[in-house]
């Protein structure tokens, strides 16, 4: 079965799979108000958590293509017809929504040099994120890390790209803008080999502040490498929970979940050991995770940390 619903000028949107992408887009209601309370409290533990490390904590909701080009879906009238969507009900409760950001109009604006999401991909650009990231560190009060963000030098390069839904359709790939970092300071020193859940990224920089730890899912792809560009050191963790025993032992200054907005009504699970985890994540997909496992130890452990730094 096709993931791809084709609208209007060219768009292609995500088509309902297991995320229930379209039910939400049209606020068919399917989440009931104890869901919305365990997503709400498991944030909240995470804010607890950061403030008694004397960190931060901001979960950020990233549009889906559906909410950010609603205008191009098949019919502009499906976004909400029956109600609001899941994140937008989440908001509208400030007990639930106190560390969250999402914005459902701040990507709507189509009349932009660069898109926000181009016609053939169902994630953002890189415009996009960067737009996106400037309001949600506002919101926040995080005037360091907003100002260190806007202070990257910038530049376009074109370059081939064929996106995610372009794919699944066989159309071909087209040359198309992306704003890049432009003198790149950040240097990589583990990449995983594992796609999507169990990837692990870490950076250091040496014109970046503080330490932060970043859950995340494929939307932080795009604004990685400027993410990369502010804090001095950088752990990024594709995985939809918590990691409490990294959070103890990396000791971030930040933390920041980053997910998109058709992940959204999933609930964080609290997971006590990061080893666990990625052995969970080795018998799912069949995948080898002993060098992210091995890396992480030598990372989060404090001995070596202390002897390291």
């Amino acid at each position: 079965m096709t993931k791809v619903l084709r609208g209007r000028k060219g768009h292609l949107f995500l088509d309902n799979d297991t995320n229930n992408v379209q039910l939400q887009t049209a606020g068919i209601p399917f989440m009931t108000h104890e869901r919305f309370e365990s997503i709400a409290s498991s944030h909240k533990s995470a804010d607890e958590r950061a403030k008694a490390r004397a960190g931060r904590y901001i979960h950020l909701i990233a549009p889906n293509k559906e909410t950010g080009c609603r205008d191009y879906l098949p019919s502009p009238e499906i976004y909400e017809m029956h109600g609001k969507t899941p994140a937008n009900l989440f908001m509208a409760n400030t007990q639930w929504s106190a560390s969250t950001y999402f914005n459902h109009n701040i990507l709507c604006d189509h009349t932009c040099q660069y898109r926000h999401y181009d016609v053939d991909e169902s994630h953002w650009s890189v415009t996009g994120a960067l737009i996106y990231l400037e309001e949600a560190f506002c919101y926040f009060g995080w005037d360091e890390e907003l100002e260190a963000l806007k202070s990257i030098d910038r530049r376009i390069a074109v370059a081939p790209s064929q996106g995610d839904l372009a794919s699944l359709v066989n159309l071909p790939p087209r040359r198309l803008p992306r704003v890049e970092v432009r003198n790149r300071q950040s240097v990589l020193h583990f990449h995983g080999d594992v796609a999507n859940e169990g990837f692990i990224q870490h950076f250091t920089c040496c014109r970046g502040s503080g330490r932060a730890l970043i859950l995340h899912d494929s939307f932080l792809m795009e604004p990685l490498p400027f993410l990369t560009e502010i804090f001095s050191e950088t752990l990024a963790v594709h995985c939809p929970d918590f990691l409490l025993d990294l959070e103890e032992q990396y000791r971030p200054d930040v933390v920041i979940k980053l997910q998109a907005e058709r992940f959204f009504p999933y609930i964080p699970v609290e997971r006590p050991s990061t080893d666990e985890w990625l052995c969970d994540v080795e018998k799912r997909k069949q995948a080898d995770c002993s060098n992210s496992r091995a890396y992480i130890t030598s990372i989060a452990d404090p001995a070596l940390r202390v002897a390291a730094e």
